[in-house]
């Protein structure tokens, strides 16, 4: 009973109620291990974060209603689980924002994830009545690290965030990645 008891707490610990991903806590815990540590010949080599944003969504909530807000959320976690293997770590990071940590061979891997997470939310055609697509649509945005390096949480999260403006500039529904002009 106690192991039990156990285990539920930190599933209580780690887990978003919501969305049946991890939390903020659990995907801050394993990027600061992943980009401290110091095997370089690791599939943690290189760290690459993505950052999703659903595009409107405080929109979409005035639009629909808080219920079917909770319900885009779970349909879009459920979208992104599928879309990246159950080996790397995806996390309502908060709100309507979702992270992922991957172990990429390079940024053309990591762009065609990106890629693939958003192209899936895509697919789920979710009316979104107030966007200009006319359903819900995410942005993505990614920034690597090589761990070990010293390269911290906060360096890289605000290279996420920097290539999500970016993103955004771009029209949403897009992808980016830190340093990526417009075309």
């Amino acid at each position: 009973m106690r192991v039990r008891s156990t285990l539920e707490l930190e599933r209580l610990a780690y887990i978003d109620g919501l969305s049946g991903l991890y939390n903020r806590r659990h995907f801050d815990i394993e990027l600061e291990r992943r980009l401290s540590s110091h095997s370089p010949s690791s599939q943690w080599a290189t760290v690459v974060l993505l950052l999703v944003d659903i595009d409107n969504f405080k929109v979409y909530n005035d639009c629909y209603g808080h219920p079917a807000g909770d319900d885009c959320l779970r349909r879009v976690a459920s979208a992104i689980a599928l879309a990246v293997p159950g080996t790397w770590v995806t996390a309502r990071y908060g709100g309507e924002q979702f992270g992922i940590i991957l172990a990429a061979s390079g940024q053309s891997e990591a762009q065609a994830i990106a890629e693939r997470v958003r192209t899936s939310v895509e697919a789920l055609a979710i009316p979104h009545a107030t966007s200009s697509c006319g359903i819900v649509t995410v942005s993505v945005w990614l920034a690597a690290a090589a761990s070990g390096t010293g390269v911290s949480v906060r360096k890289l999260v605000a290279e996420a965030d920097s290539a999500l403006y970016q993103a955004k500039r771009l029209g949403r529904n897009q992808t980016a990645t830190h340093g990526q002009t417009a075309p």
